[in-house]
């Protein structure tokens, strides 16, 4: 991920060596994650440097790049030839939904430029695009016309593949536990552990005896659990339950029904659970997800502890106690773009004005330089809008170029702003390397207020104060901050099997939690431990087989 090295010198990580397997890369790959090394591990075939591309007979079979870049690489002479005589067999586009409007338009003209250029014919590339969400009721075909209009193929040739589901294998004879004699909630919080510890077995099969009042028969207590819970007639009523989106209440209301007896939200919880360890030939009974959407949790600040890196806080009082008061850190407000994702760090400067070419305003330092010092807005403190990074940019962009932007040097300990790195805070006399931000343009009737968003120039601008995914990792989230998150909830929380990979996502924010990995061994249920114990999943969303 990131920019391309320029020179194959300034490659990083290790290169297997050709002739190498999969099972030599796993093994390699293995071997760096049990040391903690963070190295990549570059296959044979991997071109990694910008010079191999262009070398003639070194292009890449594959090229995994996005639409900007693309685009760039065919107006660049010195890229250009990546694409003489390529055979362009496959044009893959995923999340081809995203395609709509200017956007499709001008990606739908480079995909006919592509095809031109490698001398292709519209028949001659097989075009594929993915995408969960391009479905219209009252038109079947919405997708081959899309597809159409979008590769400027013809619509007959269009064909739509569609997922298929694949129906578990219950018992003919099942049984009905009665309720558990166990404390259900105890019973839930050691599942959790449970499936996500290094030697689970013995554990597994006590909650189960404990839930079930029967013992789980087998070596293998992945299969043992599988087989079990295929005759266990509750987890039957609940898969049946779930084939479509459900309030909590309601569905155990439901339940309730079916199964002559009550449901406790733990005892359905702990079912969903175990019924996603069981695994069985690579598939697991149930594959729950679970999406938490939130409207903007207010208070959150980032910290720049080191280098240009920012580390994201619930509150300021997150970061004030976890370092005891002691750290002097600038903590500053960070906001997201309702539409795209767009984070945004927001604050105050005394003197602060970015309406031209430059910013200006300022006080005077020693040797003649000038700078920012911070000052609340309550104090007359000028607003100032900040970005390390705009999402929708190429590899190759650079914000020093953009003339809305220029860059800004923060002392990470008082947030003074410089023009340039100076080494020394003008305002509090820190010592330190400072963090390099860039200030966003405004217009002078609303200084310090953006009327469209930097990347993806929404005009209805609506940013609010929330977790920016694109910098928020979820696993850290303390659990004494739960209240503040609570109190954000959109009130919306789901479980499913759908799993979007995708991290740059606009407000309501969605934390989505795989609890079955794509590997046999459990390793993320702690995250699922930590929403299970909020109290305020509302909706739960089918436990869908895939084939």
């Amino acid at each position: 991920m990131g920019k391309t090295p320029e020179y194959e010198r300034e490659v990083s990580g290790f290169r297997l060596q050709p002739g190498s397997t999969r099972a030599d890369y796993e093994a390699v790959l293995k071997k760096y994650r049990e040391q903690g090394r963070p190295d990549a591990i570059h296959p044979a075939e991997e071109v990694c440097s910008r010079e191999v591309m262009r070398t003639d007979g070194r292009q890449p079979r594959i090229l995994l790049t996005n639409v900007k870049q693309l685009e760039l690489l065919l107006t660049r002479q010195v890229d250009v030839e990546l694409f003489d005589h390529a055979r362009l067999d496959f044009i893959v586009f995923d999340e081809a939904h995203t395609f709509t409007g200017i956007q499709g338009a001008e990606t739908a003209c480079l995909i006919r430029r592509l095809r031109k250029f490698c001398g292709r014919e519209a028949r001659d590339t097989v075009c594929v695009a993915t995408s969960a969400t391009i479905v219209d009721e009252r038109d079947p075909d919405a997708a081959r016309k899309f597809a159409s209009r979008f590769f400027g193929v013809e619509v007959g040739d269009v064909v739509c593949v569609h997922e298929e589901y694949q129906d578990d294998a219950w018992a003919d004879q099942r049984t009905l536990p009665s309720a558990p004699a166990a404390d259900v909630k105890e019973l839930l919080a050691r599942a959790l552990v449970a499936v996500d510890a290094e030697t689970p077995d013995a554990e597994i099969r006590a909650v189960y005896q404990q839930l079930t009042g029967l013992p789980l028969e087998g070596d293998v207590w992945q299969d043992a659990l599988h087989r079990a819970l295929q005759a266990n007639e509750l987890a039957y009523q609940v898969r049946q339950a779930l084939e479509k989106p459900r309030p909590l209440d309601v569905l155990l209301k439901d339940l309730r029904e079916r199964l002559g007896r009550v449901l406790s939200e733990e005892e359905l919880l702990t079912y969903l659970a175990l019924g996603a360890a069981a695994f069985h030939e690579g598939r697991p009974l149930f594959r729950p997800v679970l999406h938490g959407f939130v409207r903007g949790i207010p208070g959150a600040v980032v910290t720049f502890p080191q280098g240009n890196e920012p580390r994201l806080w619930l509150s300021s009082e997150d970061e004030i106690a976890s370092h005891g008061g002691q750290d002097n850190l600038w903590r500053v407000p960070a906001y997201t773009c309702t539409t795209c994702g767009q984070h945004y760090f927001v604050t105050h400067l005394k003197d602060f004005e970015f309406t031209g070419a430059e910013p200006g305003g300022g006080e005077l330092a020693e040797g003649g330089s000038w700078y920012w010092g911070t000052l609340d807005k309550d104090h007359g403190g000028c607003r100032v809008v900040l970005v390390d990074q705009v999402l929708s940019q190429g590899e190759d962009d650079e914000l020093e170029e953009e003339r809305w932007s220029h860059p800004l040097f923060f002392c990470r300990h008082c947030g003074s702003a410089h023009p340039e790195e100076t080494g020394r805070c003008q305002g509090c006399g820190a010592v330190s390397e400072m963090v390099k931000l860039f200030a966003v343009r405004t217009k002078s009737k609303s200084s310090g207020f953006l009327s469209s968003c930097v990347s993806c120039s929404a005009t209805s601008l609506d940013i609010q104060s929330a977790l920016s995914v694109a910098r928020a990792s979820p696993p850290w989230l303390p659990s004494d901050r739960f209240s503040i998150l609570r109190k954000a909830m959109k009130n919306d929380a789901v479980v499913n099997q759908r799993f979007s990979g995708s991290t740059r996502t606009s407000l309501p924010i969605v934390f989505a939690y795989r609890a079955v990995p794509t590997e046999r061994k459990p390793t993320a249920y702690s995250r699922l431990s930590a929403w299970v114990h909020l109290k305020f999943w509302t909706c739960i969303w089918k436990t869908s087989r895939f084939s």
